[in-house]
């Protein structure tokens, strides 16, 4: 997968939008569950942070951010975004301490994942939260009536909203935000 990524990034580098899922900026739940996370000694963590779009904002309202991608071309375009921590690392682990995050933001990484993978990778994210902490996300391949069989029992569900994504597409896609609370 890593192999297939960084040909993807290397392909679109000068232009990001040639991703039809990619979003510059960041959508109302995800803004929300910063908001309601944000702490200036807080940890927050990017999975599959891409070219790093939602860094600068996380670095502002956190004492830590820290973005992470499989691939390193999409490494090297979010360093030149923002003085955040990004790294490369692979879900579903994730090199973050155990119950060290306020917020893990996945605007994604959950999509390019087999649904095989989906319950490993929210445990993981459980793993890496706090409690109290949220993950915000947002993609289309999941739908609501999924979240009771891949949500961790130490997640709950806080929020799930509907939307369409026009960006790069000829039709509307339909997206998903959801934002789940560690318990």
């Amino acid at each position: 997968m890593t192999a297939l990524w960084e040909r993807r990034y290397r392909a679109a580098a000068d232009d990001p939008t040639q991703f039809g899922w990619y979003r510059d900026h960041l959508d109302a739940h995800v803004l929300a569950s910063i908001e309601r996370t944000a702490a200036a000694d807080g940890v927050a963590v990017d999975v599959g942070c891409g070219p790093g779009v939602a860094l600068g904002v996380l670095a502002d309202r956190f004492g830590a951010a820290v973005g992470l991608d499989l691939s390193m071309t999409a490494v090297r375009g979010a360093r030149t975004r923002t003085a955040a921590l990004v790294g490369v690392a692979a879900a579903p682990s994730l090199p973050v301490r155990t119950a060290s995050c306020h917020l893990v933001v996945d605007r994604g990484c959950l999509h390019a994942l087999d649904r095989s993978m989906w319950p490993a990778h929210l445990a993981e994210i459980a793993r890496v939260l706090a409690p109290g902490g949220e993950v915000a996300m947002s993609n289309h391949t999941i739908v609501a009536a999924d979240l009771p069989s891949v949500v961790p029992p130490t997640l709950e569900v806080v929020e799930t909203c509907s939307f369409e994504e026009v960006t790069g597409h000829d039709h509307p896609q339909q997206m998903l935000g959801m934002v789940l609370r560690r318990i």
